[in-house]
């Protein structure tokens, strides 16, 4: 009977064995393993947004390149250019609009940065933001490409954007993970730099101020004391503004690129100030068209549309026009000319000062490649703005009969009206 039992007792102890190790297995290792496996997966689920926010980053990082490289054609060449021809080249270096671009690039980076949002509402995320930007684009290669199948060459883009020092932290189900964001890309696919260098020697060798100056004398028919435009000096500032059109044009491919200018002038004011001054060439003079010219970053972020249409440029030069006429002092004191019976050919020569100040916008459409915006895919626009505003002392000559005596028999007996002797 006992012999019968032992083997029922060895397999009865063996089972209890068998399932109590299985118990202990799972009461202390079983459920370790369950917490690690859930803790993996929270962590990767943890890193895989962490990498979904750094592939939205690079993306973030593209658009805010082509909208500050889109913006700034559109205004100058930096947000706060000013005439890039005023009474002579008044361009500004590469390195001032790559600046500009930095800070603008940055901004809307961080802009992106702010709108993300996650998928797992359970998970927690916070974020700094980008601190810094950096454009790798050398400013002598702007201005003089080396060759077309040289890396660097800019004119369809092909140089890195950084934006950097940006952190992240996401936490949720007992898990935290944080990573640094620094963001490298490759902007291709734009002429920017192709069109700020055309612009850059178009302002260079500028054919518009000389052309105003050659032309001041268009102000000789305008009333004593008041400064206006007729048609005599809108029509010397249409010519240089088809002058320096055509100049800037022919240096591009008509198929690739269409510039045009404003049409009407963006200002034009014409006047005669006072006679008999000492001879000159052309000088400046203070008038409703002319501005500092002095070019300078503003800042994000931006106030107001940073592209505006064409008629609110035109309205905005209209305003500073009535602006001010209505507080110059336009008392010119010309001298008054006294008519005479003079003995024959008795006269002297008179001039008097001639004033024209004219503006216009220029306008380049590059189709090559369209770029990114709010409104789907354009083409680029640079614009850039034109000024020249001069006067000449003794642009306005003319022969006035002297005062003469009677009886006089020479022209030393006579009283000159002008600005030299009688002869």
């Amino acid at each position: 009977m006992k012999a019968q039992l032992l083997p029922l007792i060895f397999l009865i102890l063996l089972i209890g064995g068998v399932l109590s190790s299985y118990f202990f297995y799972n009461a202390f290792y079983g459920t370790k393993y369950e917490d690690s496996i859930s803790e993996r997966y929270t962590v990767d689920t943890l890193r895989n947004e962490i990498e979904r926010l750094k592939g939205y980053s690079k993306q973030a990082n593209i658009y805010s390149a082509h909208q500050a490289l889109r913006e700034h054609a559109c205004l100058g060449g930096q947000i706060g250019a000013q005439e890039w021809i005023c009474n002579g080249p008044n361009n500004f270096p590469v390195e001032d609009s790559v600046e500009c671009l930095e800070d603008y690039t940055l901004y809307y980076a961080n802009v992106y940065l702010g709108n993300y949002t996650i998928l797992d509402v359970p998970i927690t995320m916070v974020t700094k933001n980008f601190s810094s930007c950096e454009y790798e684009v050398d400013p002598d290669e702007v201005l003089n490409p080396p060759g077309a199948y040289d890396p660097k060459y800019y004119d369809e883009g092909n140089f890195w954007v950084n934006i950097t020092e940006a952190m992240i932290s996401v936490s949720g189900g007992g898990a935290a993970v944080n990573d640094d964001l620094n963001i490298d890309e490759f902007i291709t696919r734009t002429r920017y730099w192709y069109l700020f260098r055309t612009f850059h020697e178009w302002a260079e060798d500028d054919v518009y101020s000389p052309c105003v100056c050659a032309n001041v004398g268009c102000a000789c028919g305008a009333s004593s004391g008041q400064e206006e435009c007729t048609s005599s000096c809108i029509a010397a500032s249409e010519r240089c503004a088809e002058l320096a059109l055509a100049d800037l044009q022919g240096r591009f491919n008509e198929t690739e690129v269409e510039c045009i200018r404003t049409k009407p002038y963006l200002c034009c004011s014409q006047g005669i100030g006072p006679s008999c001054q000492a001879p000159s060439g052309c000088l400046p003079w203070p008038n409703p068209c002319s501005s500092s010219c002095e070019h300078e970053c503003i800042p994000p972020p931006p106030t107001g549309p940073l592209c505006p249409a064409p008629n609110i440029v035109l309205q905005g030069y209209y305003n500073q026009i009535e602006k001010y006429l209505s507080t110059v002092d336009l008392n010119l004191n010309i001298l008054p000319i006294v008519m005479a019976e003079p003995p024959p050919n008795c006269v002297c020569d008179y001039w008097y000062e001639a004033r024209f100040a004219t503006s216009h916008q220029f306008v380049c459409t590059d189709n090559y490649f369209h770029v990114p915006s709010n409104q789907g895919p354009v083409p680029m626009i640079f614009r850039v703005n034109a000024i020249a505003f001069w006067r000449d002392q003794d642009a306005c000559r003319t022969v006035h009969p002297c005062i003469c005596p009677a009886g006089a028999v020479t022209c030393s007996q006579c009283q000159d009206t002008c600005c030299t002797p009688c002869y």
